[in-house]
C-alpha cells in the first residue's frame, strides 16, 4: 500500500473516529476542526502540522499540511478540503468527505 493511500485511509478513519452522531446547527470554526484532527492523528502516533485554515461554506480548507509517520520522512500536501463539516454531539466534528490532490511520496 502506498503512503498516499495509507494517509488518505488514516484521514478517513480518523474523520470517522471523531465524528459523533446527531445533527448540528452551529457554524464550526476552521481552526478548531483542524486542531481536533491533529489531536486525533497524534493519538495514532502521527504528527500533523497545518498552515492556514479557513471556512468556505460547510467546508474547511486546510493549506500546507504536513504528515509525519513514525520513523519516516514527513510528506506535504499543499491543500486538502474537509467537506460538509458540522459540529457533532459531545464536542466532536462530523466530516462528510476529505478531498486531497494526487500526491507522490
Amino acid at each position: 500500500m502506498s503512503s498516499r493511500r495509507l494517509a488518505i485511509g488514516l484521514m478517513s478513519a480518523t474523520a470517522l473516529s471523531f465524528a459523533f452522531s446527531g445533527s448540528a446547527f452551529a457554524e464550526v470554526e476552521a481552526k478548531a476542526v483542524v486542531d481536533a484532527l491533529i489531536a486525533q492523528f497524534a493519538k495514532q502516533g502521527l504528527t500533523i502540522t497545518a498552515g492556514a485554515s479557513e471556512l468556505d461554506g460547510d467546508n474547511v480548507v486546510v493549506k500546507d499540511l504536513s504528515i509525519s509517520f513514525p520513523d519516516a520522512e514527513a510528506f506535504k500536501i499543499a491543500q486538502i478540503v474537509l467537506e460538509e463539516v458540522s459540529e457533532g454531539e459531545g464536542g466532536g466534528y462530523v466530516i462528510g468527505a476529505i478531498t486531497a490532490p494526487e500526491t507522490t511520496i
